[in-house]
């Protein structure tokens, strides 16, 4: 399963995310995060 996660590019919105996106990778579907540049170094 392809799984698209969008998030606005603030850290609370994106960071809450990432334990369920790990997981679904982990599990073998491939995942997206798409946010602003805000929250990326």
């Amino acid at each position: 399963m392809k799984v698209l996660f969008v998030s606005a590019p603030l850290v609370g919105h994106v960071f809450p995310m990432i334990p369920l996106a790990k997981a679904l990778r982990a599990a073998g579907h491939e995942v997206v995060l798409a946010t602003g540049a805000d929250v990326t170094p």
